[in-house]
């Protein structure tokens, strides 16, 4: 019996976690201030001129720091993330002369992120993609549920004390004073209910752990988006520490008024009962909207059987950031600036 052979490369993706610390030390390393500095500790002169980092040098950085044991054996898989940051506008590459047919390129990072995102890693979205976004969102989803779980929706975390969820969900059940929340028993100070919008917020008195970085931006037409929410699943137990599961879609309205005024947009990924309150997170990693109650969507069928045929609908976070304002909190809702 042989040995089995060992590949040089390795042909599986790295984990979420690792993909997001790669292309973290990527946007820092391909800086030209990293590279200007660089250049100094190699005895460079100051007039030098700046030229991109090469990324069979990356390579090599990222093994050399820890940052990525054995990165060699994943040079098909940094070469792809290198190109989607590229796609992405967080990369510029440049013709440099290299021998490396595995990593020709060279790059610069010549991207800027705002204030707010500044402070987490969801300006990576686009680039990591829905598994990405799925595990830096989950986090900030929670279950709220009535007493004796007669009743559930979604919240979103948007402060250390405040949970923001649909007046529906909070009105059609009566909310149970303890909820687990990240894992842990929390005790509900408060539920403040606006009195023209579908939204409430919830009051902990326990600190919760907002996910940083995390901003609110009104939806456009034709967006993808990811619906997060906390509908049952049907047979399963649920578990205290649950995931929120995820459904995609994109934005098919972005802007219908509804009797009585409000204002709503309209998504194609699917919700249930249960989901109302949750994120609706665009690619590029913004809370465009919360999930709200379905519209009305039975028909009467040229036969006379209803049809069903729903518009999956949201509360826009313009609409959101205000009304949460309107509701004179210590706190307010996120919302990009681009400051």
């Amino acid at each position: 019996m042989t040995d089995k052979r060992e590949r040089y490369v390795r042909l599986e993706r790295m984990d979420v976690q690792t993909e997001a610390t790669v292309a973290v030390a990527a946007a820092n390393y391909f800086s030209p201030m990293s590279i200007i500095g660089r250049q100094h500790q190699d005895g460079g002169p100051d007039k030098n001129p700046v030229v991109p980092a090469r990324s069979a040098d990356f390579v090599d950085f990222l093994e050399g720091n820890g940052i990525l044991p054995d990165a060699q054996k994943y040079v098909y898989q940094i070469r792809d993330l290198l190109a989607r940051m590229e796609r992405d506008n967080i990369l510029v590459s440049l013709p440099v002369h290299t021998r490396n047919p595995m990593l020709p390129k060279s790059y610069y990072a010549l991207h800027e992120v705002s204030d707010l995102r500044r402070q987490g890693l969801l300006w990576l979205a686009k680039t990591l993609g829905g598994r990405f976004v799925h595990a830096q969102v989950s986090p900030a989803i929670v279950r709220i549920v009535g007493e004796d779980n007669h009743g559930e929706g979604s919240g979103i975390i948007f402060s250390p004390h405040h949970i923001l969820t649909c007046h529906h969900v909070v009105t059609h059940m009566r909310v149970a004073t303890e909820q687990v929340f990240q894992g842990r028993t929390m005790c509900i100070d408060d539920v403040i209910k606006h009195p023209d919008i579908d939204i409430a917020v919830i009051r902990t008195r326990e600190q919760l752990s907002p996910v940083p970085g995390m901003a609110f931006l009104r939806p456009e037409v034709s967006q993808k988006v990811y619906r997060f929410g906390h509908a049952r699943v049907p047979c399963s137990i649920p578990q205290d520490n649950e995931v929120p599961t995820i459904e995609t879609g994109e934005v098919t309205r972005a802007s219908v008024t509804v009797f009585g005024g409000g204002e709503l947009f309209l998504y194609s990924a699917v919700s249930r009962p249960g989901d109302s309150g949750g994120a609706i997170v665009s690619e590029d990693g913004y809370v465009v909207g919360i999930t709200t109650e379905l519209s009305d969507a039975r028909y009467a069928g040229l036969d006379g059987d209803d049809i069903f045929s729903p518009h999956y609908a949201g509360v826009p976070s313009d609409v959101v950031a205000r009304a949460v304002e309107e509701l004179d909190l210590d706190e307010r809702v996120p919302y990009e600036t681009f400051e």
